[in-house]
C-alpha cells in the first residue's frame, strides 16, 4: 500500500527508553494518501522516554501523503528530549508532523538542547507538534523548532531561552498557560492562548513577532525585547507591564486608515526607559 514505517513498538511491547544516535528513516511511496512514520508506538505499547541525538525522520513522497516522525498512539511517552534532528518533509504543511501525542493525557516534555562535547549539531525540530490533554512543555534552549504547536487541554508551557528560534503559530486551551522567552530567543507566528489565566513573559532580548488572541485574560510581562503585535485591529489583554528596556511593537497601515488597538481589562504600566515601537506601511510617495 505504500506506507512505511522505520521503527514500531507493537501492542504489548515494553521499553523504558529509546535512545537513538544513528538514523531511523522512513519514506512513504508517491502513490496518494501513503503514511510515511519513523516512529511509532501502538496502543497497547509502553514508551515512557525517548532520547533522540541522531536522525528521526519522516518523509512522504507525494503533498496527499503524510509524514511523521514520532507517532504516541498509546500515549505513554513522557519525555522527550532532542540534542539531534527530528524532520519531516514531503507532504502538505498540516501532514508534516514532528511529534503526534495526541493520546497522551498525563502530560508531556519536549525538551531541545546542544549536546555535549565540541562542534556539537545544532538541534532541530521541523514539523507541527501535536500535544494531549495533559499538562505539557515544549522546552528549546537552543537550535529552531519550525512547525505550529497545537496544545491541548490542561495548563501548559512554551520555553524559549538562549538563542533557540521558534517559526510557527502557537495555540492553547483554557488552562492556565505560560509562554517565556529569554536571552536572544525568538518566537515567530501567531499566539492563541485560548482564553485561560495565562502568562507570557519576555526579558532580555527576546523577541516575540505575530498576531495574539484568546488573551483577554492573559497577563503580559515584558521586562527586555520586544512584544512586536502583527496586523491591525484590536488585542485584548488582561494586564501589560513593560519594563525598562522592554519594547510593545504596533502597527499602523495608512493606506487603510487602521491601527493595532491595545485594550487592557487590567493594569498597564510603562517603566521610564521602555519603548512603544510604531511600525506604519504603505506609505504614500
Amino acid at each position: 500500500n505504500g506506507n512505511a514505517t522505520g521503527l514500531r513498538l507493537g501492542d504489548r511491547a515494553t521499553a523504558p527508553e529509546l535512545r537513538n544516535t544513528g538514523t531511523i528513516l522512513a519514506e512513504g511511496s508517491n502513490a496518494a494518501n501513503t503514511r510515511a512514520t519513523a516512529v511509532q508506538i501502538d496502543a497497547g505499547a509502553s514508551l515512557p522516554t525517548l532520547r533522540n541525538a541522531g536522525v528521526i525522520e519522516a518523509k512522504a513522497s507525494a503533498a496527499a501523503g503524510s509524514a511523521t516522525a514520532i507517532l504516541d498512539a498509546q500515549g505513554s511517552v513522557t519525555l522527550i528530549e532532542n540534542t539531534g534532528r527530528i524532520d519531516t518533509s514531503g507532504a502538505d504543511a498540516a501532514r508534516n508532523v514532528a511529534i503526534d501525542a495526541r493520546a497522551n493525557t498525563a502530560g508531556l516534555t519536549v525538551r531541545q538542547s546542544t549536546a555535549s562535547g565540541s562542534n556539537p549539531p545544532v538541534p532541530r525540530i521541523q514539523g507541527a507538534l501535536l500535544f494531549g490533554s495533559g499538562s505539557d512543555l515544549l522546552e528549546a534552549s537552543a537550535g529552531t523548532v519550525a512547525g505550529n504547536a497545537g496544545f491541548g487541554a490542561g495548563d501548559n508551557r512554551l520555553t524559549l531561552s538562549n538563542a533557540a528560534a521558534m517559526t510557527g503559530n502557537a495555540s492553547f486551551g483554557a488552562g492556565a498557560d505560560r509562554v517565556s522567552l529569554s536571552g536572544t530567543s525568538s518566537l515567530t507566528g501567531d499566539l492563541d492562548l485560548g482564553g485561560g489565566a495565562d502568562q507570557v513573559m519576555l526579558s532580555n532580548t527576546a523577541v516575540f513577532r505575530g498576531r495574539v488572541t484568546g488573551a483577554g485574560s492573559a497577563a503580559v510581562t515584558i521586562s527586555g525585547g520586544r512584544f512586536e503585535l502583527a496586523g491591525t485591529g484590536p488585542v485584548a489583554l488582561g494586564s501589560l507591564t513593560v519594563a525598562q528596556g522592554g519594547a510593545l511593537g504596533v502597527a499602523v497601515d495608512t493606506a487603510a486608515g487602521q491601527s493595532t488597538l491595545v485594550t487592557v481589562a487590567g493594569t498597564a504600566s510603562f517603566a521610564q526607559g521602555s519603548s512603544l515601537a510604531v511600525r506604519v506601511t504603505d506609505i504614500g510617495t
